[in-house]
């Protein structure tokens, strides 16, 4: 995408707030992981392998799986940890952000390039640590968690008359008129004001994307799964 120019101006507190809260979100990410490795994907498949190499992570590719037919799932893991025990209904699938230069570029749903077939998106629903944090898999009481098939994603959206380029558009113009949120066909799109990267967002309903959307579903509490779509 073409170079936009913005009226927010980088700060060195702004990146050092930035490469903060990235620290922070990689170690979430890292924990939930581990929770999938031991919770979820147990419950439909034979083997999962974490990918750890950290070009093939940003090019999309989490966690590769094998269930007992021999299907193959690779997958890009995505959870709201920084929503964690706040009973959100909704999931953010990122249409585009800007670097520290100001450069904007597509999010993770638009990037049709990626490595993986398949999303694994979650709600962390209930932690037991006083702060709202988590510092280890075991701080996770409850969580759902769906499998979803990229194509069929977009298979949902194309019915709904939503399009990538339109997503670019509006995201693009919420930022240049320093927007919060706006509508698309029914979805809400939101711009992240408080972050430097000012990522932009389509929510989607947590009910759709289990039960419409999403391939397989299970909640996970305290410690113990149950398919709840399959």
């Amino acid at each position: 995408m073409k170079n936009m120019n913005y009226t927010y101006i980088n700060t060195s507190k702004s990146q050092a707030d930035y490469k903060e809260r990235r620290t922070r979100d990689n170690k979430d990410e890292k924990i939930v992981g581990e929770f999938l490795i031991n919770y979820f994907y147990p419950t439909f498949t034979t083997t999962a392998t974490r990918n750890e190499d950290k070009e093939t992570q940003i090019q999309g590719l989490d966690v590769t799986a094998t269930d007992e037919t021999g299907y193959t799932y690779t997958i890009d893991e995505k959870a709201a940890t920084r929503w964690a025990g706040r009973n959100l209904q909704t999931f953010a699938h990122e249409i585009s952000s800007i670097d520290v230069t100001g450069r904007e570029y597509d999010g993770w749903l638009l990037d049709f390039h990626s490595a993986s077939d398949y999303l694994v998106e979650v709600w962390i629903d209930g932690v037991n640590t006083t702060d709202g944090r988590i510092y280890d898999y075991k701080n996770i009481t409850d969580a759902t968690v769906v499998l979803i098939k990229k194509k069929d994603l977009w298979d949902y959206l194309k019915r709904k008359n939503i399009n990538s380029g339109s997503l670019r558009e509006l995201g693009e113009r919420l930022r240049n008129f320093n927007m919060y949120s706006d509508y698309y066909n029914g979805f809400k799109v939101t711009v992240q004001q408080s972050c430097q990267e000012r990522a932009a967002n389509i929510l989607i309903p947590r009910d759709t994307l289990i039960n419409t959307i999403g391939k397989y579903a299970v909640q996970i509490k305290d410690f113990k799964p149950v398919v709840i779509r399959k």
